[in-house]
């Protein structure tokens, strides 16, 4: 009886020493990223400068170099193709820094500069800013499976002036 109680105690010790080493692992190898806000919104002038700040911050306990990226964002609506540029405003877009390092736990300002183009068509246009950690190489194993997520600033941005709006029925 007295053996059996010492085995038991023994294992439970040992399962609770091992699953707090785990769980330990797991929070060091956590990845997550943050931006705020998660919408930009402005109304621009054609051949107007503007510029808003973007907050990313590093939610974990291990430094993330990270990279940023400008993409176009349109609807599921059905546009003509040579159309969709009209809507995409990814090339008005310019982030400061548009890569760098996040610390364990930091936030940093991130710049972002609008170039509205003088002939910009009145009315929405849209982009989305990515920021994605990069994972470096020095720790990439080829037994591990990698899931790297990138998270997004939406940009809306309408452009003053007439704006003609027409209905198809």
């Amino acid at each position: 009886m007295k053996k059996t109680l010492l085995i038991i105690t023994f294992l439970a010790i040992f399962l609770s020493f091992f699953s707090s080493k785990t769980k330990a692992q797991e929070e060091e190898n956590k990845s997550a990223l943050a931006v705020g806000p998660a919408i930009l919104e402005q109304i621009l002038t054609p051949g107007v400068e503007s510029q808003a700040k973007v907050f990313v911050s590093n939610l974990t306990n291990i430094p993330l170099p990270i990279k940023s990226q400008v993409s176009g964002f349109l609807s599921k609506e059905e546009f003509p193709v040579d159309k969709k540029y009209v809507f995409d405003a990814s090339s008005w877009i310019y982030v400061d820094p548009a890569d760098f390092i996040l610390q364990p736990n930091e936030q940093k300002e991130i710049l972002v500069t609008i170039k509205t183009p003088e002939g910009a068509a009145p009315g929405g246009h849209y982009a989305t800013i990515y920021f994605e950690p990069l994972v470096p190489v020095v720790a990439l194993s080829p037994q591990t499976t990698y899931s790297l997520a990138r998270v997004g600033v939406l940009t809306f941005l309408v452009v003053k002036g007439e704006i003609i709006e027409k209905g198809v029925y």
